[in-house]
């Protein structure tokens, strides 16, 4: 299963933080505990044609992994969720109607 929408993305945001474990300690101020990096957090945002939705929503209720590949981001992700709206407009080569889509993924560390 894959989905590859015709258009590029309008917007990849990468976020990346690390578990910290933070503590008061006796003499004011905190103890501060690394406890190692976590996963990514991946949003992906833009348009899909009509004849991509229901690949799109094959994938928000898939439990399997995939590869992301994007010029921000390459490994391998699970979807946390993702919403689409429209019809927001028509493509002007397809003569289909085109909806906004968004996309919340996890990295699973894999080729990350």
């Amino acid at each position: 299963m894959s989905f590859a929408p015709w258009y590029s993305p309008k917007r990849i945001n990468v976020t990346k933080d690390r578990d910290l474990n933070r503590q008061d300690n006796f003499c004011g101020g905190e103890d501060v505990t690394d406890l190692g990096e976590k996963n990514s957090d991946i949003h992906v945002s833009g348009r899909l044609l009509k004849s991509e939705l229901s690949s799109f929503k094959n994938s928000l209720g898939s439990s399997e992994t995939f590869d992301l590949t994007t010029e921000g981001f390459n490994g391998e992700v699970r979807v946390g969720g993702g919403e689409y709206e429209g019809p927001i407009g028509k493509d002007a080569e397809t003569r289909e109607f085109f909806f906004s889509y968004s996309l919340d993924l996890v990295s699973t560390g894999k080729d990350e």
